[in-house]
């Protein structure tokens, strides 16, 4: 009887495992993404800050499937589906980061920098919940 405890229990280690190593992917991705927007920042006209939002925001993506596939969720099949569906779910998380980051700066709630920040936080647990169940899942390969 206490075998599906133990199943269980397993299933919430592994599961736990999987956002731990997929956050560590995430905060380098992150990371890409905000040197990218701080550089971009700095260095060009700082009303172009949505524009550089979008650039750092698709190197921090494409960084973050390549090591999710490899290193997280170890698949090599259905890639080009799975590749897709990554930008699916990256294009929904930086629609929900555009708008957010618009609405603290233009509303003078955050600067740029502080927003970028607290946009990031809010989205990596959107994405991961799409991701796993959406763009990892084992069922597109059935």
């Amino acid at each position: 009887m206490n075998r599906p405890n133990s199943i269980l229990s397993h299933i919430s280690i592994l599961l736990r495992h999987k956002i731990i190593i997929y956050a560590v992917i995430g905060g380098f991705g992150a990371t890409l993404d905000l040197l990218l927007f701080y550089a971009l920042l700095i260095n060009f006209d700082p009303k172009y800050y949505v524009l550089y939002h979008v650039i750092g925001y698709a190197a921090g993506t494409i960084f973050s499937f390549f090591m999710n596939l490899r290193y997280n969720f170890r698949l090599k099949e259905v890639i080009l589906i799975r590749f897709i569906r990554f930008f699916i779910a990256a294009f929904i998380g930086f629609s929900v980061s555009t708008v957010l980051i618009y609405f603290l700066v233009s509303g003078s709630y955050a600067s740029e920098a502080v927003s970028k920040i607290i946009v990031l936080v809010i989205v990596f647990f959107i994405q991961y919940f799409i991701n796993k169940t959406f763009s990892f899942s084992a069922r597109i390969y059935k």
